[in-house]
C-alpha cells in the first residue's frame, strides 16, 4: 500500500514537472511564476498547486508561494489554495521520509543540521510547530526528520496545517490589507513581526540547549 502511495505521488510530481516545463520551463523566479499564472489565468489555480508540488525538487520556498498567492488571487481563494498546496507538498515529504527513513536524504539533512535530530526526538510536535513558523528554521528539514522520527501522518498534518494557519492568513490577505486603513496594515505587520521575533528567540534557545547537552 505504501509503495502504491509513493508511486502515485511520484507520478503526480512527474506530471507537474512536465506540465510546467511544457509552459516554458521550471521557474525559480517569483516574477516568472506570477507571469505564468497571469498568462494562463483560466488554469491559474491548478498551476499554482502544481508549483507547490514541484517546489521541493527545485528548492523553491513555500513562503514565497504563499505571498504570491495573496497577490494573484482573491484572499479567500489564496488561503484555500495555499493550505491545499501545503497539504500536497508536506504529504510528499512525509511519504518519502517514511519510505526512505535511513536514505541519503536523511543522512544529508542530519549532516547539514546535526542539532535538529536531537531536538525533533526530544520535543516532537512542539518542535515541528516551531520549525514551521520560525523564519530561520529549515522548515522542510524539520518536517522530513519529524516524519522519520515516527510521528503519525494525522498528527503530522494537523500540526502543520494549524501551525501554518496564521501565516497563510496574513500572506493571503496581505494585498487586500494594503488598500485598507493604516491601522489594519499596522496590525498585520505587528502580528507578523511578533510571530517571527518570538519564534526566532525560542528556536535559538532550543539550539543553545541542544548544543550545551552535546
Amino acid at each position: 500500500m505504501k509503495n502504491i502511495k509513493i508511486g502515485m505521488m511520484l507520478i503526480c510530481l512527474l506530471l507537474a514537472i512536465l506540465t510546467i516545463n511544457k509552459l516554458g520551463g521550471i521557474y525559480l523566479n517569483i516574477n516568472d511564476i506570477t507571469g505564468v499564472l497571469k498568462r494562463y489565468s483560466d488554469q491559474a489555480e491548478i498551476l499554482f498547486l502544481l508549483f507547490w508540488l514541484i517546489r521541493l525538487p527545485v528548492c523553491f520556498p513555500g513562503v514565497l508561494l504563499m505571498v504570491l498567492g495573496g497577490f494573484v488571487f482573491d484572499p479567500t481563494k489564496a488561503f484555500v489554495l495555499s493550505m491545499t498546496g501545503i497539504l500536497l507538498s508536506e504529504s510528499m515529504i512525509f511519504m518519502v521520509a517514511k519510505k526512505f527513513p535511513f536514505g541519503f536524504i536523511t543522512r544529508y539533512l542530519n549532516h547539514a543540521n546535526p542539532e535538529i535530530k536531537g531536538l525533533v526526538e526530544q520535543y516532537k510536535v512542539k518542535f515541528l510547530i516551531l520549525g514551521v513558523i520560525c523564519p530561520i528554521a529549515p522548515s522542510d528539514a524539520v518536517c522530513y526528520l519529524s516524519a522519520t522520527a515516527g510521528i503519525k501522518y494525522g498528527s503530522y498534518m494537523i500540526t502543520l496545517l494549524l501551525a501554518n494557519l496564521p501565516l497563510v492568513e496574513i500572506y493571503s490577505f496581505m494585498s487586500e490589507s494594503l488598500s485598507h486603513s493604516s491601522i489594519t496594515v499596522a496590525l498585520y505587520i505587528i502580528t507578523f513581526v511578533l510571530i517571527m521575533f518570538i519564534s526566532t528567540q525560542i528556536w535559538n534557545q532550543f539550539k543553545s540547549v541542544q548544543n550545551t547537552a552535546e
